[in-house]
C-alpha cells in the first residue's frame, strides 16, 4: 500500500515522502552510516577507558560521561532513520542533536538507564522509537522530503537547525 502524499499525507502526521533511491542505495548508506557512529562510539570508549584508570575521577566522572556519551549515541542511532527519510545526511544528523545537546541528552541517557534493567528494552523500544520519530520531527519539521539544498515553503533546510522557542 503506498502512502498518500501531498495534501494527503498530513492525515499521517506529516510523515516524509518514501525515499526516490533504490532499497540497495538506503541499506548501503544505512551500513555506512551505522560504522561511522561505531567509529566515533569507539573513539570515546577509549578515552573513556583511559581515563577511567586516573584516581578519583575515573571512579566518579569518568562512569558518569560514559552514561553521558552513550545517551547521546542512542539518540543519534534512534533518530537516524527519521531524519535519513527527511533527507538529511549522517554529518548534519549528528550537528543538529549536537545543537540541542540537553534534549538529546535528556532524551537518550534515561533511555540507556532503562535499558541496563532487564526486560525494560524490550518493553521501552517501541516507546523509544517513536519518541525518536517526534524527536526528528521537532528537528527537522516535514512536509516535502527536502534534499541537499533544496527548501520547502518557509520550512527551513536540513542545514539549518530549528532554533529552539525557549532558549535564544
Amino acid at each position: 500500500m503506498r502512502r498518500p502524499q501531498g495534501p494527503g499525507a498530513k492525515a499521517e502526521g506529516g510523515a516524509p515522502t518514501p525515499p526516490d533511491s533504490p532499497l540497495w542505495r538506503e541499506l548501503l548508506i544505512a551500513v555506512r552510516d551505522g560504522v561511522s557512529v561505531l567509529v566515533r562510539v569507539a573513539a570515546f570508549g577509549v578515552v573513556l577507558f583511559a581515563c577511567g584508570f586516573i584516581p578519583v575521577v575515573g571512579q566518579t566522572l569518568v562512569p558518569a560521561l560514559g552514561f553521558l556519551v552513550s545517551g547521546f549515541f542512542l539518540t543519534v542511532e534512534l533518530t537516524a532513520v527519521a531524519l535519513q527519510r527527511r533527507g538529511v545526511p549522517q554529518r548534519e544528523r549528528i550537528r543538529l542533536l549536537r545543537a540541542r545537546l540537553g534534549l538529546a541528552l535528556g532524551f537518550g541517557t534515561p533511555l540507556v538507564l532503562a535499558f541496563l534493567v532487564p526486560l525494560v528494552t524490550v518493553l521501552a523500544m517501541p516507546g523509544a522509537v517513536a519518541g525518536a520519530t517526534l524527536l526528528a520531527r521537532d528537528l527537522v519539521p516535514t512536509g516535502v522530503r527536502k534534499e541537499e539544498g533544496t527548501q520547502g515553503e518557509g520550512e527551513p533546510t536540513p542545514r539549518e537547525p530549528v532554533r529552539d522557542p525557549v532558549r535564544p
